[in-house]
């Protein structure tokens, strides 16, 4: 298994999202997150186009907090136990260290051993 650069823990954050053509938010999920980037799954039809950019609205329910970032698709694939949705991973690009400490600390302490 390949060792990841940094820990990856289990998150299950609510978030909307939107890309360069929506005209609305929709909803994803954060599955698990990383100092360096997550994995999401969208509840959408559409996937995001691997290279393309979405804005990522993150909720962080037990302190009302909402972060705002930016998010670099580096890779998706159909959502295997839905019928419709799609799972991507990427990078948060332009998170500030305060925020990006924030995710980490509101996350699972359960570190992910998974590939994705």
């Amino acid at each position: 298994m390949k060792q990841r650069k940094y820990p990856r823990f289990s998150s299950a954050y609510n978030a909307i999202y939107s890309n360069e053509s929506a005209e609305m938010l929709l909803p994803c999920r954060i599955l698990d997150i990383s100092s360096a980037g997550s994995r999401i799954e969208l509840f959408s039809k559409q996937t995001i186009a691997v290279g393309s950019t979405i804005e990522l609205h993150i909720v962080i329910s037990n302190i009302e907090k909402r972060i705002i970032t930016t998010f670099k698709c580096l890779w998706s694939q159909p959502a295997k136990d839905s019928s419709q949705g799609y799972i991507i991973g990427g990078a948060f690009i332009g998170l500030s260290t305060q925020a990006r400490q924030l995710l980490i600390d509101n996350a699972h302490e359960t570190d992910v051993q998974s590939k994705a």
